[in-house]
């Protein structure tokens, strides 16, 4: 009698999420589209983008390779004014309440201890959008210690760059919390039910 090795077949790795961290567009996404969320991090859909979006990818590329030159005059203009940082395009990670966390802060200023974020297009940006702009809280909860931010946006229509200052507290890292564990939550589901197909 004659035994022959056994067959193994190749089974889908089952990851408990796509990624192993939640980043905040990541959390924006799950919890407003659900279904474009599998499309992009699950079934590795290209995202689709528009003129605005690869303008501002444009302006934060030029911004952290640190050139001070650039052919497109709007994006020349932004080299020009938007304010320096010590530091570019930093990498932030924490686990928070079990939840690995990661973002990448567009700039920061570590002798007065404040954070910058860079936003371009046409919609308006005020004070009490900037106050209620999730992605800094979400930076906030990684970096508690970063109390002070700064967000700058670029007029894409007018070329104006205006600044807004702004804090988050504790009491704010902690409202916004149940909604980074809703979204992770909703991810590991959304990936076990994919994977489960």
């Amino acid at each position: 009698m004659v035994f022959s090795e056994p067959t193994i077949m190749p089974q889908k790795i089952k990851p408990k999420t796509p990624r192993p961290y939640l980043s905040h567009s990541q959390m924006q996404m799950v919890l407003t589209d659900p279904d474009r969320y599998v499309r992009v991090y699950l079934e590795k859909q290209e995202q689709e983008t528009n003129e605005a979006m690869e303008f501002g990818s444009a302006v934060h590329k030029a911004l952290e390779a640190g050139e001070t030159e650039h052919e497109n005059a709007m994006i020349a203009h932004a080299l020009l004014y938007l304010p320096k940082y010590e530091k570019r395009e930093v990498k932030i990670r924490a686990k928070v309440g079990g939840i690995p966390l990661y973002g990448i802060m567009d700039g920061y200023d570590p002798k007065q201890n404040v954070g910058g974020e860079v936003k371009t297009g046409r919609s308006e940006w005020n004070q009490r959008r900037v106050d209620r702009h999730g992605q800094l809280t979400f930076y906030s909860l990684i970096k508690p210690k970063i109390e002070d931010w700064r967000l700058h946006w670029l007029n894409t229509a007018t070329g104006e760059i205006k600044t807004f200052e702004t804090r988050r507290t504790n009491l704010d890292r902690l409202r916004f919390f149940g909604e980074v564990k809703e979204a992770w939550e909703t991810i590991k589901k959304l990936t076990a039910e994919y994977y489960s197909l």
